[in-house]
Order: C-alpha cells, then structure tokens, then sequence
C-alpha cells in the first residue's frame, strides 16, 4: 500500500511538496483553499484587491489585474525555481528571467544607478561601490577601505550585530545620516523591507553579504513569464490531476485529531475525517496554530513562536502609463513607496509602461481610501520621473491598487529571528511556507525551496520505515 500524505493548503510551497511526493510514488490528498493560506503565496496570487479605473478603455483589464500583487523581482541565485521551471515545461532557463539595475534617487539628480560590471565576487561590488555617485566621493573610499579591513580581518565584526540597529551600525562605521536617507534606507526597505531604525544590523549585514559579495548574480532580475507564481500553481495542479491526486475543494479545516507524539487525523467543516501518514501545513502559521490543542501550544517552544508569528502588510500601486521606456527600471526612494518597478508594456493602441510601487511594513495604508494612496503614488512617481508630462495629476490614469494584509514576517528589532523548521515536534507534522528556515534570499526561492525539504524529509523518512 502506498503511503499518504495529507497536505493542507494549495499554496505553491504546498504544491510543490505534493507533486514531489506524487513523484515518489505516495498517494497524496491536497486541500485547496484558494491560494489565501500562504503569506507568501498571498503575494504572488490573487488576493481580494481594489480596481479602480479612471479611463473607460477595459479592453486589456483582465491582462493588467491578473499579475502578482507585488512584482517578481528575485536577486542572487535562485536555482531551485529554475529547476522547477523546466520540469514543468514552462520555460527554457536562459529566457526566464531578465536583468535589471538597482538606481538611487537623490534629491539633487536624477535616479543613480548602482554600477554593473561582469567582474567575479566579490569584486564586481568593489568597482561598484568605487563609481556609485550617490555615495559621496570620500564616503566611497571610507566604505571600501572599512570592508577591505573586514575582508583582510583586521576588522572583526562585533557579536553585538544583533543587539543595535542598521542605522546605528551604518553611523559607526561612518556612513552619516543624509545618505541613509538616500541610499541605504531604501536599500534595506527593498531587500527585508523593513526600516535601518528597526532592522537588527546583523540581518542587514547578512543580507548584503549574501546579495552582494557572495555571487556575481546579485543583480535584481525580473520574470519574463507574466504572472509566474500562478503560472506555477496551475501547472502543478494539472500536473496532480494528472497523476490521480486527491483535491478537497470547497472544506476548510475544523481542527487537527493529535496523539501524544504525531497527528491522527484532519477534520473538515463537513464532518469529514482525514488520515494519512503525514501532514503537510502550507497554511499561515497562525492558522495553523489556532488548530492544534493548547497542551502543545503550551510543551513546545516552536509552536509558541508559531503562534505567535506576525505579518506586515504590503500595497502595490499598478499604474499603465504611455511612459516610453526601453528597458526595465528598478527605483529605490525613501518614501510611502519604497521601491518602483517599470516595465515596457502593450497598452491598447501603442507601447507604455506598467509602474508598480511598493509599500511594505506600513499597516496606515491598509486603511487608506484608493483616492489617498494613489495621491501618495503619483507623488512619488512625480519625484521619479520629474521631467514626465504624462505624469500630471488631472491626467486621467488607468490604475489598480492591491493590499496585502499577510505580505510577509518581519522580525522587529529587539527579538532575535529565528525562522521555522520544516520538521515540527509532532514528527509526522510538516510546514511548508517561504517563512520556514530555508536559507534562500528571495520568497519565491524559499517558497519552493520549503516544499521541496517537506517532500525530502517524507521520502527520507519513508525509507527509515522500510
């Protein structure tokens, strides 16, 4: 007999784990419920969002609402969604994904882009750092002469990283304040989305080695592929239909049946017990918590900590715009918006552009009217592109505006991060979600990454059984 999975939620993460099983040859049952039990997924489907229309042209709506909510934008390596990519046929690895710069607005020049160089790690940052104009000449030259003493060990890093702020950290090692404001707050805002006041200097020391001095790949890179994440989660689902897999559509869960060490059984709204070998989560954190007896909330450190999980909202402004633009910009700003991505695009009757500004980490926003974040939209485009008639404010705009409420964890300074395990203490538990511990840069990386490690850890197991 085979043995079964019983996996909750068709989130990507949850998806993944379940065609890697099927694989395997397990008899897998997958509860769909909608795409809303992932943070992360949130992200990349389609959340309950607010169109607003201001031109009566609605032939290409369907096209302009149905991308992610936030745009795709992954940096550094991302292997495993490539390798995804091709098992599933999508597409071919080099025509994936699309290079962009990362450009710094100041307030006396126009966006600054950080320079791009084919040299390897780590010198590809070293140049750059050497020709970025936003960073005054000599705070250039004390940048690099502070990570060549780093890299030579002269200079050691404190073990106090994790107990100061990034912003602390950055005057220390004589980064003043007006360039944090133009450079390394955005910076932050866009790679943890967070704030240099409230990012532990640990994280953010961590993040800009990894992204920028550890592989030459650290160039921001979009997808080619419109709306991806979805793209992915159909074909996975056709994939499972494919192979027999059992979906329970149209139920949501009850509560979890648990024993002393494992769980026995899923109960549905209808009544309906399910049982299987193992569980798989792909549902947010607190959910699943809100699910499993108190004596476990109360024994078990990491179900604690699950349940007390928090997630930062994230709104995206799409704005299409007859804005001529060859290529794509990425445009890092301190401001409501922290980061804005420009795409060429098809408008109805010539080429434009498609803008999308992103707010993360700002639960006012969730509240605001449409007419207030886009005001707050179109005021920072207009600081972007200055120089942009069709950027006017009476000029009539086809927009649409997506809030996030789940966008994704932050991890406020003062409580050290400390991501989940796959592996729960009830040991045929699993969780699968971009914010389990996977050590992949980009949510999407870590989304696959996470199912891919639940479908190893059943399989593994498995084989210990036999």
């Amino acid at each position: 007999m085979k043995p079964r999975v019983f996996v909750l939620g068709d989130s990507l993460a949850g998806l993944v784990t379940a065609w890697r099983l099927c694989t395997a040859d397990f008899q897998v049952t997958v509860l769909k419920t909608h795409g809303h039990s992932d943070a992360a997924t949130s992200a990349f489907s389609l959340p309950e969002q607010t169109q607003s229309l201001d031109s009566p042209q609605h032939e290409s709506v369907e096209y302009f609402c149905a991308g992610p909510a936030t745009p795709l934008v992954c940096y550094g390596a991302h292997k495993q969604t490539d390798a995804l990519l091709q098992d599933l046929n999508i597409s071919k690895h080099e025509s994936s994904w699309r290079p962009v710069s990362l450009e710094f607005k100041t307030p006396s020049s126009p966006p600054v882009r950080f320079p791009n160089t084919p040299l390897p790690a780590p010198w590809h940052t070293v140049l750059g750092i050497l020709n970025f104009s936003a960073l005054p000449y000599s705070l250039r030259w004390h940048l690099l002469n502070f990570v060549e003493k780093v890299w030579e060990g002269v200079a050691i890093l404190p073990n106090s990283l994790d107990l100061e702020s990034a912003e602390s950290w950055l005057t220390s090692i004589g980064q003043p304040l007006p360039v944090h404001k133009t450079v390394w707050n955005p910076l932050c805002r866009f790679l943890l989305r967070t704030d240099l006041a409230h990012t532990h200097a640990g994280s953010f020391v961590t993040m800009l080695t990894r992204v920028f001095f550890q592989s030459r790949q650290h160039r921001p890179q979009i997808a080619q592929i419109p709306n991806l994440p979805t793209r992915l989660e159909e074909a996975l689902t056709e994939q499972l239909k494919k192979r027999g897999t059992t979906i329970v559509c149209r139920q949501f869960v009850e509560y979890l049946q648990v024993g002393p060490e494992h769980v026995t059984g899923v109960c549905l709204s209808n009544g309906s017990l399910h049982t299987a070998d193992w569980y798989v989560s792909g549902l947010l954190p607190t959910t699943l918590s809100s699910l499993l007896p108190e004596r476990l909330l109360a024994r078990y450190s990491s179900f604690q900590q699950m349940s007390q999980t928090t997630f930062a909202p994230t709104i995206t402004f799409h704005l299409e715009l007859d804005l001529k633009i060859k290529k794509p910009r990425l445009l890092l700003l301190d401001a409501p918006f922290s980061w804005t991505l420009c795409r060429p695009t098809l408008l109805s009757k010539s080429l434009g552009s498609l803008l999308s500004c992103v707010s993360t980490n700002d639960a006012t926003f969730l509240s605001l009217p449409d007419k207030e974040i886009k005001a707050c939209a179109i005021e920072t485009l207009q600081e972007l592109f200055s120089d942009q008639t069709c950027l006017a404010s009476e000029r009539p705009f086809r927009y649409h505006i997506a809030r996030q409420p789940f966008g994704f964890v932050p991890h406020p300074l003062g409580t050290k991060p400390y991501p989940l395990s796959n592996q729960t203490p009830l040991r045929n538990l699993l969780l699968a979600g971009s914010w389990t511990d996977t050590g992949a840069i980009t949510e999407i990386e870590s989304t696959i990454v996470s199912g891919e490690l639940c479908a190893q850890a059943i399989i593994n197991q498995n084989h210990e059984r036999d």
